[in-house]
């Protein structure tokens, strides 16, 4: 079956207008056309939001888009079928951002920009272009984090390492995602304190 979250409009968490972070373990199974889509807000008419992770069909580098441009696109190949701890950093202010990407904790590159986030209200989803039916993911990922925040370089590196050591040591996949083409929406397990 061909999966994703949707994360839907609603969450106070997901108001990811100023600084922010997002990381998680990625396989992918293809590199190509289309790009394929980790974590993003589109609406269905296409145009894009606030924080929207990508690896993309020139070469699968990962791409930072927001509003509607692609800010930042890595200097790195991905190669298929391989595991990598992907992160992707918004950081600054209102006219002045830095766009930057890491690969297994080690700074891909970054780039500066005046573009400010989006003010879209549109969907969020893991595994596909937001309310689209678009960019599915096309592989596996595992334990995606989000913070409405931007997280030092140590602090990639730190999360790098520890979530591998974790993954490695529990032998456990909490939350796997096999993406292939058009999707069925899941509902995120409940979480207890």
């Amino acid at each position: 079956a061909d999966t994703f979250f949707n994360l839907g409009t609603q969450s106070p968490l997901l108001r990811l207008t100023g600084e922010a972070t997002c990381a998680a373990w990625v396989l992918t199974r293809t590199i190509g056309t289309p790009s394929r889509f980790l974590f993003c807000q589109a609406a269905a008419a296409g145009t894009t939001g606030k924080f929207n992770c990508v690896i993309n069909t020139t070469g699968g580098r990962m791409t930072l888009n927001w509003g509607d441009s692609a800010i930042w696109t890595g200097a790195v190949p991905l190669r298929a079928n391989t595991w990598y701890h992907l992160t992707w950093r918004r950081d600054g202010v209102t006219g002045a951002w830095t766009a930057a990407g890491f690969i297994n904790g080690v700074l891909d590159s970054s780039a500066a920009t005046a573009t400010n986030p989006g003010t879209s209200t549109a969907a969020w989803a893991i595994g596909r272009r937001g309310a689209q039916a678009t960019g599915e993911w096309s592989g596996l990922i595992e334990s995606v984090m989000v913070w409405n925040r931007a997280l030092s370089n140590d602090e990639i590196a730190d999360v790098s390492k520890k979530s591998y050591q974790m993954l490695r040591a529990s032998r456990a996949r909490l939350y796997v995602f096999q993406v292939q083409s058009a999707g069925t929406t899941l509902t995120p397990p409940a979480v207890s304190a």
